[in-house]
């Protein structure tokens, strides 16, 4: 495996090693030759991929095309590939219809400033992601101020939040049972 290309400015031509590139505007600085290289003498490897997509049709075919690209990488070096996928979390998607009602009771209750919606599908591991899948649905986070983020060792609940989380869920019932 030859070096990577990089712009001139990155390489420092008087840097002299045994496995310095040949060719003008290529560097060895990262290790994948070396990586290769020990690929290359191993009779086995593990990879190990999460692996998500925003629906269960999407996430099928990636599963397919991984399978058969593998294979084929496998095969032509003469050797196979084995498959052991678990099932992991889905993507957290909120149904477009539950979204709409949840922003109109936010809004109706803490005004349209009040509301920062996500530009793309959460990747992250939520149990709720399961039900979001069989149930149309929407999660959101409530602002906890400055914290660290949740399921992580220094995470503090501001209490102080809670009374907002009342007055949305009240918002959220009266706009869902007035429709």
């Amino acid at each position: 495996m030859d070096a990577l290309p990089l712009c001139e400015s990155a390489i420092d031509e008087s840097a002299q090693h045994a496995y310095t590139s040949r060719h003008k505007g290529c560097l060895h600085a990262c290790g994948h030759d070396g990586y290769m290289t020990m690929l290359l003498g191993a009779d086995h490897a593990l990879l190990e991929i999460s692996l998500r997509a925003t629906d269960p049709v999407t996430r099928t075919l990636m599963i397919k095309r991984i399978e058969a690209l593998a294979s084929s990488i496998a095969k032509g070096f003469g050797g196979s590939v084995e498959f052991d996928w678990q099932a992991g979390y889905p993507v957290t998607m909120n149904n477009s219809n539950a979204l709409k009602i949840v922003r109109e009771a936010i809004e109706n209750t803490f005004g349209p400033v009040s509301i920062e919606l996500a530009k793309n599908p959460w990747m992250g591991s939520e149990d709720f992601s399961f039900m979001l899948e069989k149930v149309p649905g929407a999660f959101l986070f409530i602002g906890n101020v400055d914290s660290a983020p949740a399921h992580n060792s220094s995470y503090d609940f501001n209490d102080k939040v809670i009374p907002f989380g009342v007055r949305f869920y009240q918002s959220l019932a009266h706009t869902i049972f007035n429709r």
